[in-house]
């Protein structure tokens, strides 16, 4: 547990992975506070289609931070860094005000295999 009175500062660390969003607070020591998780679903689709909704990714990421800064495991304002890694080869095609248009074409999405192997003469 944190003790009271300290000056210790603190890291939002936000894994966005295919699966869901894993949230924690980390000491800028390297200590694990407390985390959370949130699910998001993959949409698999006919011929190998693999997508997500960018909506449930940024749902999830918001509830598991609320959850978190809501438990008061450390005051927020300590909380002086956010730190995000997110999941790889996935394609969100968004407007020119930033909102997608459709769902995200997953890492896992093979509906372009035939195009990959006609162009590698495969």
């Amino acid at each position: 547990m944190i003790k009271k009175g300290t000056d210790e500062k603190y890291i939002l660390a936000i894994d966005h992975g295919t699966s869901g969003v894993k949230t924690a607070i980390v000491s800028t020591h390297g200590e694990l506070v407390d985390f959370e998780s949130e699910k998001t679903p993959v949409y698999f689709l006919p011929n190998g289609g693999a997508e997500q909704d960018p909506d449930d990714w940024w749902n999830a990421l918001v509830k598991t931070s609320k959850r978190l800064i809501k438990k008061s495991v450390v005051p927020p304002g300590a909380i002086v860094e956010v730190c995000v890694s997110s999941t790889m080869s996935s394609t969100v095609a968004v407007d020119s005000d930033g909102h997608h248009l459709m769902n995200s074409l997953t890492w896992m999405d093979s509906r372009g295999a035939p195009y990959v192997r006609k162009l590698m003469g495969g």
